[in-house]
């Protein structure tokens, strides 16, 4: 049976190839993906039992592009959400052009998708999965596509950025009710993205936690901890925005007087002046010493984290999803010290594998915890051994894709 899969950020590939390698045991998948060109770490290519694709930009075409648009104003679902736009008083430019736009790009993406189907010799009557990675406008595409298929399902994963109308400019989403109306199941990543999708009434969609996951590189084989030489490290890998408050580590570290170096692995377009920011306030902090190192590949963190005995694990985000970056970290058995934000507590369990902190914490109170995982010798040598039990009993990612792949090969049973 075939699987197509949908997923329009390349940024994705990465953690997206790991569940291919269990879905190709029971499907025969093929992988369509766009705008691969702007991105340099695609992973997923044509091999055993995967046939990969990558579909236009829908903006290419200028004609074809302003008559979609023009056609988006008689669909019915544009005017139910136009309507709900009114009702909530959320109407706007903002929000009528992104669901004109969600609805344009959507119909154009889905007409492309169609030919690549029909192109592997898919007919009108063969039973197949549509699977988009995301609820974003991936999910909205397969609906259009499944309706020239008389037995083809249609599921999506939910995220964060995708999920979360609170984290979009006029906390608006295009079409949310549509595409649960059509899906036959959505799997969110986190108990919370549950807990958010239930808020709107769906009937027929199944929804369901399917938790993602790391690759096991083994628990830390180095312990510094005995070494009088030894300089704690705490490290935070992400990338640069503003909502993940990178600042504000430094921040807390301007209040530290104790020996500790900081490390931080992800770039952005704030880089330099983060870096700069650091070196004002902690250059005059002898005792604190700091570097970011920009980006790194995957298995060159894993290959860091291996090699380095890590004090604390650091993640200040106002917003998440549920980070792969902590599912890591906890993977080598490194406490976490992360805000209470979106699923980030389904991971962090407090006291027990970390600290979790209030999304509005004060500079004090994350210099103080940061002490904490640096002192509490007793308390931090249990929970670098519960960080692992975590990791271990949830976020494998062996276990959870060869779990969800399972899941997928009965929804036509």
């Amino acid at each position: 049976m075939y699987l197509i899969i949908l997923s329009l950020n390349p940024a994705d590939e990465i953690f997206l190839s790991k569940e291919i390698v269990h879905l190709k045991d029971k499907f025969d998948v093929i992988f369509i993906s766009r705008d691969r060109d702007k991105y340099d770490n695609v992973t997923i290519e044509t091999s055993d039992g995967v046939k990969s694709y990558v579909i236009d930009d829908p903006h290419a075409g200028r004609t074809r592009w302003v008559m979609h648009l023009f056609l988006s104003l008689f669909k019915p679902e544009v005017w139910k959400d136009l309507i709900y736009l009114i009702r909530e008083k959320s109407l706007s430019f903002i929000t009528a052009r992104k669901l004109l736009f969600y609805s344009a790009s959507t119909a154009i993406d889905s007409q492309k998708i169609i030919e690549v189907l029909k192109e592997n010799g898919i007919a009108l009557k063969d039973k197949f999965l549509l699977y988009s990675y995301r609820m974003n406008t991936g999910a909205l595409t397969i609906i259009k596509v499944r309706k020239h298929f008389n037995n083809a399902k249609c599921i999506a994963r939910a995220h964060g950025v995708d999920l979360y109308e609170y984290r979009h400019e006029k906390n608006y989403l295009p079409l949310r009710r549509k595409i649960l109306e059509e899906l036959a199941a959505l799997y969110c990543i986190s108990t919370d993205g549950k807990k958010y999708v239930d808020r709107y009434q769906y009937e027929h969609c199944k929804v369901e936690v399917s938790r993602l996951g790391t690759v096991d590189c083994g628990i830390e084989k180095i312990d510094f901890s005995d070494d009088l030489t030894h300089k704690p490290i705490i490290v935070s890998c992400s990338r640069i925005s503003p909502e993940k408050r990178i600042e504000k580590i430094i921040d807390a570290l301007a209040l530290i007087d104790d020996q500790i170096q900081w490390i931080h692995i992800g770039d952005g377009e704030a880089y330099d002046a983060l870096k700069q920011y650091a070196h004002e306030k902690l250059d005059v902090k002898p005792n604190v010493s700091f570097d970011m190192v920009g980006n790194m590949e995957n298995r060159e963190v894993s290959r860091f984290y291996e090699t380095h005995y890590i004090d604390g694990f650091v993640n200040v985000s106002s917003v998440e999803g549920i980070p792969i970056s902590i599912m890591e970290a906890c993977s080598f058995g490194i406490p976490i010290i992360a805000t209470n934000v979106g699923g980030t507590g389904e991971i962090v369990k407090d006291k027990y594998n970390g600290y979790l902190l209030p999304a509005d914490f004060e500079s004090k109170l994350l210099a103080s915890t940061i002490l904490s995982v640096i002192h509490n010798e007793a308390d931090i040598f249990r929970m670098r051994q519960n960080a692992r039990k975590e990791w271990e009993e949830h976020f494998n990612e062996e276990r959870n894709y060869k779990l969800f792949s399972e899941k997928l090969s009965f929804l036509f049973t």
